[in-house]
């Protein structure tokens, strides 16, 4: 049981992560990540 919420801790620290990385590229409209969209 120990180790799920160990487990879960993680996940949550690599997803709130990985929003704050889509957010931060999403704002910027002069991305590559926009680039290879178009």
């Amino acid at each position: 049981m120990g180790t799920g919420k160990q487990y879960d801790e993680e996940f949550k620290k690599q997803a709130i992560k990985l929003a704050k990385e889509i957010a931060t590229k999403a704002a910027a409209p002069g991305s590559k990540q926009t680039d290879k969209r178009t």
